[in-house]
């Protein structure tokens, strides 16, 4: 790796896990690292292009496992706004983290043609991002093995995103295609805030049959589901964003401020105001 770059990304040579927020287009050049990489969107739209091969459209949520023979570089799209979070893990840390997990499965990932993607749900990104809040009030050797505990716990949750495709699924947990790609439009923040119609545009089911499916797998309606998904994606932003409340609000869809105030609280026991102020 360029030592720029090393410089730019460890800090301290002795870190094996490092987050880093990223807002600019640092990774426009096509580059490796001597490290292994998870980054995930946290908002705003980049394009990926890994190993000369794949160019991918990411947008809030996707997450990517880069590996020390991976190259890559990044690029917002249309000028917009973009934050994604980079976790720099050492090979020794990423190693550990994998037999813990597996004694396979190094070889898997490693071996795998391109870098593994998921995608992550607003609420789990906040579990992380509160998780890298924490880390950042050590300093030095202070509390040391309690920091050490809290990068095995992060590392190994931060590649088990990535593993769904390596374990074997129960035909009753097993959801047809079409449906898990519906699942992953929810996601999708500008379909978010659209609404039910432009999640359901590429799902060639009638839609009577779909409720009936979606019911059948997630035991509740579609409304509700969306719901959920809007007020995790909110609380999110309320942490990561200075976005007013009212724009938040629009931004995830939901027409009346009022009805978003009391489905947050209901959800998370605070106001968008409170669990902001809480989690500053």
């Amino acid at each position: 790796m360029e030592t720029v770059l090393l410089k730019h990304y460890m800090t301290k040579s002795t870190l094996s896990l490092f987050p880093k927020l990223t807002f600019t287009d640092e990774d426009r050049s096509y580059h490796s690292h001597d490290f292994f990489e998870i980054f995930y969107i946290l908002e705003g739209n980049i394009v990926h292009n890994s190993n000369n091969q794949k160019r991918e459209r990411l947008t809030a949520g996707d997450a990517v496992l880069l590996r020390k023979s991976d190259k890559h570089c990044s690029i917002r799209e249309n000028n917009t706004p973009r934050a994604h979070r980079d976790i720099i893990i050492s090979e020794d840390q990423f190693v550990k983290a994998c037999n813990f997990i597996d004694s396979g499965l190094f070889k898997k990932i490693i071996s795998r043609g391109e870098p593994l993607r998921s995608k992550i749900s607003m609420e789990k990104i906040a579990e992380f991002e509160n998780c890298f809040t924490e880390l950042s009030y050590f300093s030095g050797d202070e509390q040391s093995d309690y920091r050490s505990a809290l990068y095995n716990i992060l590392t190994v949750n931060l590649i088990n995103v990535f593993l769904s495709e390596f374990r074997p699924q129960s035909d009753t947990n097993k959801y047809p295609t079409w449906f898990k790609n519906m699942l992953q439009r929810f996601k999708i923040p500008p379909l978010m805030q659209k609404g039910l119609g432009a999640i359901l545009e590429q799902t060639n089911y009638d839609k009577s049959y779909i409720c009936r499916t979606f019911k059948k797998y997630m035991n509740m309606s579609m409304s509700k589901y969306l719901l959920e998904v809007r007020l995790d994606y909110a609380a999110t932003l309320l942490q990561i964003t200075n976005n007013t409340v009212s724009d938040i609000c629009e931004q995830i869809g939901i027409e009346s401020y009022p009805y978003f105030t009391v489905s947050f609280k209901k959800k998370f026991g605070y106001t968008p105001r409170e669990f902001r102020e809480i989690h500053k």
